[in-house]
């Protein structure tokens, strides 16, 4: 696992319990799971979002969003005014 620890105690206040339950190792196959299952999917950083279906992984403007909302909304209308 990266080092987490040092990230995250670097940005903000670390308690006791966190640390303990960090260092415990108690959800570790649980994360790495949920890791695995994003790369499988296309994430490829924080944060990850995923648009019907689009990934659109970092830090993105809304008018990003906008664009493949927009984009798909179109193609759903286009869609149901052809059956």
């Amino acid at each position: 696992m990266p080092n987490i620890s040092a990230a995250v105690s670097s940005a903000c206040s670390i308690t006791g319990s966190w640390l303990l339950c960090l260092a415990s190792g108690k959800y570790n196959a649980q994360i790495e799971e949920d890791v695995q299952e994003g790369m499988r999917a296309g994430v490829s950083g924080t944060p990850g979002f995923f648009v019907n279906g689009i990934p659109l992984s970092g830090a993105k403007s809304e008018a990003a969003f906008e664009k493949i909302i927009q984009a798909e909304l179109a193609a759903f209308e286009s869609k149901q005014a052809t059956q």
